[in-house]
């Protein structure tokens, strides 16, 4: 079984149906590497942006629209600026301080004199029971998409959704354990 396979069944098993299509979107795309390495270029300009370009931001706008069709944090379109997303998400009161699956982690990056000069984000996939650990699937991580294991101390804020009722999540054929009949009544 594929790490992301596991991320999938752990989530359809503990979330509701949207988080969890969110990270069964994102886990499918891990090992996904820029060509070549440290280019910010190759195959994850798939997500967006242009080469040369962090691309966090944009991975995670692209698997979400992909999961729900629509943006993160009421956003009207996709953005790669981890700050820019940040914004729309303190504007749609959807930023918390603890972390739960599905949740976009963020956490600034700073200069040499403390200025914050931009930020990266990616998926929390699971909180340990204690919440002082997340695992987080997160692109341009080392130059790819990977899973990560961090203390939550190290993500600042986490954007969640907003995950609504009114919005069926698009499920996708041969998701174990799940079919649209199956989640009519679990958004």
């Amino acid at each position: 079984m594929l790490l992301s396979d596991i991320i999938s069944l752990v989530a359809a098993e503990s979330l509701g149906c949207q988080q969890a299509v969110v990270l069964h979107i994102a886990a499918q795309e891990i090992g996904v590497a820029e060509d070549p390495p440290g280019s910010n270029a190759g195959p994850v300009l798939k997500y967006g942006g242009k080469p040369g370009q962090p691309w966090c931001c944009w991975f995670v706008m692209n698997r979400f629209w992909a999961a729900l069709g629509r943006w993160p944090a009421k956003r009207k379109r996709g953005t790669g600026g981890t700050g820019t997303l940040l914004a729309a998400a303190v504007r749609a009161k959807c930023v918390h301080a603890k972390p739960e699956p599905g949740d976009i982690a963020y956490k600034p990056r700073f200069d040499g004199h403390g200025r914050r000069v931009g930020g990266h984000v990616g998926f929390v996939a699971a909180v340990s029971p204690d919440g002082k650990r997340c695992l987080s699937i997160e692109g341009n991580r080392g130059d790819a998409v990977r899973v990560q294991v961090r203390a939550a101390s190290e993500w600042r804020w986490f954007v969640r959704g907003p995950y609504t009722t009114e919005q069926k999540a698009r499920l996708w054929l041969g998701w174990p354990g799940h079919d649209a009949a199956t989640a009519e009544g679990e958004a």
